[in-house]
C-alpha cells in the first residue's frame, strides 16, 4: 500500500502544480480560489507522501486495483481534454456519469440527476453569481 500511496501522491502533486500554473491564466481575481484549492491538494498529497515513509504498519492492507486507478486517472485527463472541446458543462455531465457508472452506480435516476444538479449548481454559482465564464464548446 505504501508504494501505491507514493505513486498516487506524486501524480496528485504533479496535477496540482499543473492546475496552479494553469490558474495563472485566469483573469483578475478568478484564479485566487483555484490556487488555494490546488495548494491544499498539493499539501494533502505531500502529507500522504510523508506518511507513506512512516514505519508504523498499515492498519488495513488492501490490494491496489491498478486497473481502476488507471481508468480514474485516464478519465480525469480525458475530462480536461474534452472540456476544451465540448465545454465545461457538457464534459462534466459526461465525465460524472461515466465515472459514476464505472465505479458501480447503476441507478438511472442517480446517473442523470447527479451530473445535472452539479452542472446547475456550478452554473448558478459561477456564471450567475460571480460572472465567471467557464470553458465553452469550440462550436459556440
Amino acid at each position: 500500500m505504501k508504494k501505491a500511496d507514493r505513486i498516487t501522491s506524486i501524480v496528485i502533486m504533479g496535477l496540482s502544480v499543473y492546475g496552479y500554473i494553469y490558474s495563472n491564466n485566469l483573469r483578475g481575481d478568478a484564479g485566487l480560489l483555484p490556487k488555494i484549492i490546488f495548494s491544499a491538494i498539493f499539501l494533502g498529497a505531500l502529507a500522504l507522501l510523508a506518511n507513506s515513509f512512516s514505519k508504523k504498519p498499515d492498519e488495513k492492507v488492501e490490494k491496489v486495483l491498478w486497473k481502476k486507478w488507471f481508468v480514474a486517472v485516464g478519465g480525469a485527463i480525458l475530462y480536461v481534454v474534452f472540456m476544451n472541446i465540448l465545454g465545461f458543462y457538457f464534459a462534466s455531465l459526461l465525465y460524472l456519469a461515466a465515472t459514476m457508472y464505472y465505479f458501480g452506480v447503476r441507478s438511472k435516476k442517480t446517473l442523470i440527476l447527479t451530473p445535472v444538479i452539479f452542472d446547475l449548481a456550478i452554473w448558478l454559482c459561477f456564471s450567475l453569481m460571480l460572472g465567471i465564464r467557464l470553458p465553452a464548446p469550440f462550436f459556440l
